[in-house]
Parts: structure tokens; sequence; C-alpha cells
């Protein structure tokens, strides 16, 4: 055996170790849920049978387990995981709220825990602001196949 290159073979299988290391025990994370949420594909949700405003429910998921916080749906199959879901599950069928807010500053709507702007929508429509809507969040709405709606913040709806 070539002694120069033992060192990168050496390196290599740390390389792969690591990496089997880090995807068991991350896949280990990724399907395992806390008390009272339920799994669904590779994610937990927990449907709450609490009434609150969009901030008290912001602050209440993300209380709930580390690293929860309110759905974020940044592509089309995470949208489609959680409508599926809501569809199937049997809890009562209500407006839910998720993690996008409106800002009125930049004019776009974003994602409140990252604060990265919403490249996907599924709104029924895109809304439309005025002065008077400086406060305005979003809802997963069951009278429009689970379609996305604007609501202002400070109405109280399921978490």
């Amino acid at each position: 055996m070539n002694f120069k290159t033992l060192p990168k073979i050496i390196l290599f299988y740390h390389y792969l170790l690591l990496n089997v290391l880090f995807f068991t025990s991350e896949s280990k994370l990724m399907y395992n849920c806390k008390n009272g949420f339920s799994k669904f594909g590779n994610n937990c949700f927990y449907l709450s049978t609490k009434t609150a405003t969009w901030q008290e429910a912001y602050f209440e998921c993300k209380y709930l387990a580390k690293g929860s916080k309110l759905a974020v749906l940044y592509k089309e199959v995470d949208d489609h995981n959680i409508r599926k879901f809501l569809k199937y599950r049997h809890t009562e069928i209500k407006e839910r709220w998720i993690g996008g807010l409106y800002d009125w500053n930049q004019d776009q709507w974003k994602w409140a825990t990252s604060g990265r702007k919403i490249q996907y929508n599924h709104f029924e429509k895109i809304p439309y602001f005025d002065q008077n809507d400086k406060f305005m969040c979003m809802a997963i709405d069951p009278n429009i196949n689970y379609k996305w709606t604007a609501r202002n913040v400070h109405i109280a709806q399921a978490i």
C-alpha cells in the first residue's frame, strides 16, 4: 500500500462514518414525536384545542417543544402534506394559524420564524391591503379546501 494514499483513505472512512452517524441520529429524531404531537410523513404536528390570536399561537407553539413553531410551508409538498393531514385527521374542522406574516414596510409576505420572503403560496386569492390592514397573518381555511387566507392578527381562532 502506498503510504501517501493512507491518510486519504482514513479521511474518507471518517467522513463516511460521520455521515452514517449523522443520518442515523437525524432519522431517529425525525420520526419520533413528542407527547401530544401526531406524526405525519417526516413531520410532527400539534393540533391545539385552544383558541388564540396569531401572536398568542406563535408563542404557544414555540414553547410546546424544542424547535416547534407554527407551520412553515416553504414548498408545495409541505402545503400538500399539511392539507392532507388536516383533511384526514378526525378533529374539529376550523381555520388554523400558520407561520406567515405580512411585512407592511416591504409589502410582502414572510415566514415569521425566519424572516424569509414567502416564495410558494397557496392563497385562495392574493389579498390586497390598505393602510388599515397593517397587521395581517395567515391561516389555513377548511372552507376553501385548506387554502391559505389572510386574517387580522388580533382575531382569535384555533392554533
